[in-house]
This record gives C-alpha cells, sequence and structure tokens, in this order.
C-alpha cells in the first residue's frame, strides 16, 4: 500500500486545496489516498515574497532591510507583499508608488517602517502591522486613498495595527481620504505632525491612554470628524492640531491639569464646547493658550 503525503508552505494554499470537492479528511495514521493532505506546520523564515498580478510570486532573498531596488523591477505588476522574518526594516521609498498593491503583510522582527514606505500606493486596502514595529516613519502611508480604517491587531480594519511603544511620524497618513474610522490601539505614544492631515472623510477618532502628545496639525482639516475625546495621558497639543475640522460638535479633554497648548489647536472648530472635568472649569479658562477658548469651556456632562 502506498503513502502520500502532500505538504503546503502556507496557511492559503492548504485552504484553497481543502475546499476542493475530492478533499478527504486526512488520517495521521494512515494516508492511503492522494487526496489526503497533511499540513507542513514549520515555515522556514523568509525574507519577502511579492505576488503579481498574473498570480505568480516571486521570493526575494536577503536579510535585514529591505530597500527600493528589490522592489523596483515589480514596482508595475506588485499587487501583494508579505515581508517575512529575515527582515528587520522597510526602507525609505521602497514601496512608493506601487499603485496596484492591495495587500502588504509586515513580518514580526520588523522594526521601523521608513519614510514614504508606501506613500502613494493607491489601491492598497489591507496592511498588518506587528507588535514589533515601533516607529512609523513620515509619509509612510501618505496619500493611501483606499484605506478605510485604521484598529487593533483583532478588527476588521484596513490597517491591523498591534502596538507597543509605537511613534507614528509627521504625514504617516496624510491625505489618506478614505479613512472614515482611526481607532488607535493602545500602545501608540507620540501622534507627531500632519500625521492624519487632509483625511477629510474621517469620521470617528479614537485616541488612547498611551498617547502624550498630539502634533502641528495632527488632524488639520479632517473636515467629517464630529467629535473627539483626548485622553488624560496627553500632555501637549501643537498648533493647529485639530485646525479646520468643521464638523466638530464637541471636544473632549479629561486631564485636570491643562495640557500644553500651542498656537491655536482647535482654531475654526465649529465653536464647539470643550469639556474639561468639572473641577477643573477656572483652571483651564485661566490658563495659557486656553483662555482663548474661555466661552466654550465647560465641565463634562454628567450621564
Amino acid at each position: 500500500m502506498s503513502t502520500y503525503l502532500k505538504l503546503f508552505n502556507n496557511h492559503q494554499s492548504y485552504d484553497d486545496f481543502t475546499k476542493t470537492s475530492d478533499f478527504v479528511k486526512p488520517n495521521v495514521s494512515h494516508c492511503i489516498s492522494e487526496n489526503e493532505v497533511h499540513y507542513n506546520p514549520y515555515i522556514p523564515p523568509f525574507f519577502c515574497k511579492l505576488t503579481l498580478d498574473d498570480g505568480s510570486v516571486v521570493e526575494l532573498e536577503g536579510s535585514g532591510q529591505l530597500v527600493e531596488s528589490m522592489v523596483n523591477p515589480y514596482k508595475e505588476t506588485l499587487v501583494g507583499a508579505e515581508i517575512g522574518e529575515l527582515c528587520t526594516s522597510i526602507t525609505n521609498s521602497a514601496f512608493t508608488n506601487c499603485s496596484g498593491l492591495t495587500s502588504v503583510t509586515v513580518g514580526n522582527n520588523v522594526t521601523t517602517i521608513n519614510n514614504s514606505a508606501f506613500q502613494g500606493c493607491s489601491s492598497l486596502t489591507e496592511v498588518t502591522i506587528p507588535s514589533s514595529v515601533t516607529t512609523i516613519n513620515n509619509s509612510a502611508f501618505q496619500g493611501c486613498s483606499s484605506l478605510s480604517s485604521i484598529g487593533g491587531k483583532d478588527s476588521n480594519a484596513s490597517v491591523k495595527m498591534e502596538c507597543i511603544n509605537t511613534y507614528i511620524g509627521e504625514s504617516a497618513f496624510q491625505y489618506c481620504s478614505g479613512l472614515t474610522t482611526v481607532s488607535l490601539p493602545n500602545g501608540v505614544t507620540t501622534i507627531t505632525n500632519a500625521a492624519f492631515y487632509q483625511c477629510i472623510n474621517l469620521t470617528n477618532v479614537t485616541i488612547p491612554s498611551s498617547v502624550t502628545s498630539i502634533g502641528r496639525q495632527a488632524f488639520r482639516v479632517c473636515r467629517g470628524l464630529t467629535s473627539v475625546t483626548i485622553p488624560s495621558s496627553v500632555t501637549s497639543i501643537d498648533e493647529f492640531a485639530f485646525g479646520g475640522c468643521l464638523s466638530l460638535t464637541s471636544i473632549t479633554v479629561e486631564a485636570t491639569t491643562p495640557p500644553t497648548l500651542t498656537n491655536g489647536p482647535f482654531y475654526d472648530t465649529n465653536d464647539c464646547p470643550i469639556y474639561v472635568p468639572s473641577a477643573s472649569v477656572d483652571t483651564y479658562k485661566a490658563a495659557s493658550g486656553w483662555s482663548i477658548y474661555a466661552s466654550r469651556i465647560q465641565a463634562i456632562p454628567t450621564t
């Protein structure tokens, strides 16, 4: 009696095979049919796999940094990228203007997504970012207009983030016009300058208690944003951070001590109420930078 063993290097090919009509459930003791299958749980570490628009897969060899020159020959036909455990960083402009790229999985040893790494990837709809990533650098996803949401690793968001001490750099998601929901997972520490500037369809944002600073123009001209809560962990809000958010109906600041403000972070925000802890209302009204909003400052409503 012949013994058959079919091995797969990834979950997707295994799932595709097991969905076929002639698939027979495997018997781990006796393999008696070529239709029986065992999944090989060991996948050797790899550097990067690129899926092209004809269905073919290109395996890039290397270790350490993934640089633009490696990706350049495939940019026009690239639709998917799986970045493996041998990669530690995605360097400047590695995937810039890969207009057909739709999905990216970042490997568990990548620590940095560098400047403009995925800038202008206008068809990108799915990104997975592991906890190893501590820096999403300047303009990393700028102009990725098909991204619809940002959330935690177990969410259904377009960008799934598992964050530990993660820094979001300048203009990281600027001009992502498709974003409607941003629920930053706990672990993001800094939202810096223009991080979500002109995400014009953004309607909901959740800022976690791990964030300590909100940079200049971080959410400027997010015209669809209707409310925002700034957690007590935030100690500074820079100029025009929420400027031009014309649809805001409320701003809630949870800190008992007023955060440091720089040059009108709430300029042109529909003159909406700014809610603060009831015991701190007078302190806010008198504080430097806050006094110009004194007529808008009120106690957080009780429920």
